[in-house]
């Protein structure tokens, strides 16, 4: 049985593998997923289980925290160098196996260098790793538990079966179109269609000369050279096809997403937030040098396939604090205009083009340091190979079909993490660090194509501060930039309204006195507007939300503190309201 593999240090990350082991468990059940501190029966004896229990799975996955490497034992010597120690022993065992590894990392955690590890477990170090940071928890566990998922097709069968059972996979948009017929065995259609064409000359040939008995035993031949040629050929899917397979596929994964982002059930509805163009003064480093793409002015999450369907080109960049949402407005694009693809009547609809959004980190440029002389033509080539990959990959393409349709430019790219292809680069200093960022904006450059980004403000910014230094102009032409907006108090409020419905119409009780708070702070201009500030990240907001979604908790426990105190606070209550509410198998 498949299945995947927890490998963590508990003074290191365990609340992150407590985290991804609720969340797996969720998704396949509690039997495919092993998690040594839940999953061990009493009394049993922990090698033999550990053993045993890894390799009956296919995925191993490494929770990699800031400590990780460099813990050591009580003589002093780092314990990743001890090989008795268990977290080496499993990571041995699964590279020796040829299970899938996965590392993820956490707390701002870098993936080992080779030279840093034992030579046993030196291929960590080229393992694709996914990231699982402290302010984007929920959407970065729904990716990661996706992309664990489809590494085993029985673990992503068992997934999607689980999912439809919940009632949360919407079925796939019908296929339209027509396919068409290809030659597969040449040489089988060829014989196949000579054997028929001289049975039924003799048949001919023998109706006139009247032999009964052979001309039957001359059909059958016929018949069989029929089945022959009938061999030789296979109905191939249109371009068309391919794209709407693609769509389900993409409507049913980001629905999901957006299910675990927000963390509800049914049809969730996102805050909305507003975004707006760069502001002249303020935002000069945002603004196109060249040409932009005729965006309004501004815009908000509920209208975005409006605003998007506004631009000439197609070409949108998505700017934003950290937590400010970025992802789930680009979630929220690509929803509904798949949505829209065969509805000419609605925003960006009939556009033929399938939207994919996938997260840039996992694109593999090469050698950072040749990037920069690097053709920008053939780093878009890498990238388009890599959209097909993925496409293959998440929705059962083969991958010359993936090849057709992104060739065929049916496909819309909404590429999220820009910021993230060059982890330890400084929004500061832009010489040298950025080299992938870069070259996947220089990539885009190289032609019109419509294409979204997302990507944090100051990285965005940075990018620009060493346009000189290379050929590039550092942000992506032909392009509207969008800079979102903090929630003002009244949608907070809104939104709060939704989650929470009193029964007089507006926010239950015990949320009133944080929706009053909010109204008075941005009633009284120059007063202590700690509240707003705060709750004005949606990432925030929905730690506050998640944090007192039992009906017993006290929101009110909010007031009275200062920004960065009532952060930390949002924080510390995340792990204990997400175990509560999925308690251990």
């Amino acid at each position: 049985m498949s299945g995947v593999f927890i490998n963590y240090r508990g003074e290191d990350s365990d609340t992150a593998a407590v985290l991804i082991d609720r969340e797996l468990t969720a998704r396949l059940g509690s039997d495919r997923v092993f998690l040594d501190s839940r999953s061990i029966p009493a009394g049993a004896e922990f090698a033999e289980e550990l053993l045993g229990r890894l390799r009956a799975c296919s995925v191993l996955v490494v929770v990699i925290g800031p400590r990780w490497l460099t813990l050591t034992d009580e003589a002093g010597e780092r314990r990743i160098d001890d090989p008795r120690d268990w977290v080496r022993r499993e990571i041995a065992e699964a590279l020796a196996r040829g299970l899938r590894v996965v590392p993820v990392l956490t707390g701002g955690a870098a993936l080992p260098a080779e030279a840093d590890l034992p030579a046993d477990i030196a291929g960590l170090s080229s393992r694709q790793y996914l990231p699982l940071r402290h302010r984007y928890t929920r959407p970065d566990l729904a990716f990661l538990v996706e992309r664990i998922a489809e590494a085993d097709p029985e673990m992503a069968k068992v997934a999607t079966e689980r999912q439809s059972a919940m009632g949360r996979v919407p079925q796939q948009l019908p296929a339209a179109g027509r396919g068409f017929w290809t030659v597969r065995r040449p040489g089988w259609v060829v014989g196949g269609l000579t054997t028929l064409v001289v049975s039924l000359t003799v048949v001919l040939f023998r109706i006139s000369a009247g032999a009964d008995i052979a001309n039957i035993l001359t059909l059958l031949v016929a018949v069989v050279g029929l089945v022959v040629a009938g061999r030789g050929v296979v109905s191939r899917p249109s371009v068309d096809e391919l794209v709407r397979t693609v769509a389900g596929g993409v409507l049913a994964e980001r629905q999901r997403f957006r299910l675990q982002a927000l963390g509800e059930e049914g049809d969730p509805r996102p805050a909305d937030v507003t975004f707006r163009r760069p502001e002249e003064r303020s935002e000069r480093g945002l603004l196109v040098r060249w040409r932009d793409d005729g965006g309004a002015a501004t815009g908000s999450l509920a209208r975005i396939a409006d605003y998007y369907a506004g631009l000439r080109r197609g070409r949108l960049v998505i700017l934003g604090q950290p937590g400010a949402g970025k992802t789930v407005l680009a979630t929220q694009l690509v929803i509904d205009l798949v949505r829209a693809m065969d509805d000419p009547s609605r925003p960006g609809g009939g556009a033929g083009r399938v939207p994919v959004w996938l997260s840039l980190p996992g694109c593999d440029l090469g050698d950072p340091a040749a990037l920069r002389a690097a053709d920008p033509a053939q780093t878009l080539a890498r990238v388009n190979e890599w959209i097909a990959t993925q496409i293959s990959e998440r929705y059962g393409l083969k991958l010359a079909q993936a090849r057709a349709v992104v060739s065929a430019g049916r496909v819309l790219p909404v590429l999220d993490g820009l910021d993230e292809m060059d982890p330890a680069a400084d929004p500061n200093v832009r010489e040298a660090v950025w080299p992938r960022a870069a070259a996947v904006i220089d990539a885009f450059n190289s032609h019109d194509g419509p294409v979204v980004l997302a990507c944090r403000v100051a990285e965005y910014t940075g990018l620009t501060g060493g346009a000189a230094a290379r050929s590039g102009t550092g942000l992506l032409q032909d392009a509207q930039q969008v800079v979102l907006c903090p929630l003002d108090p009244e949608a907070v409020c809104d939104y709060l309204t939704y989650r929470f419905p009193g029964s007089d119409g507006g926010v239950e009780p015990r949320w009133r006195p944080v929706c009053e708070r909010l109204r008075a702070e941005a009633g009284s201009p120059g007063t202590d507007a700690s509240l707003a500030e705060v709750l004005g990240s949606p990432w925030r907001l929905f730690l506050a939300v998640t944090s007192y979604l039992e009906p017993g908790s006290r929101p009110a426990e909010l007031l009275g503190h200062h920004p960065q105190t009532l952060h930390e606070r949002l924080l510390a209550g995340l792990i204990p309201a997400v175990t509560h509410r999925s308690p251990t198998p």
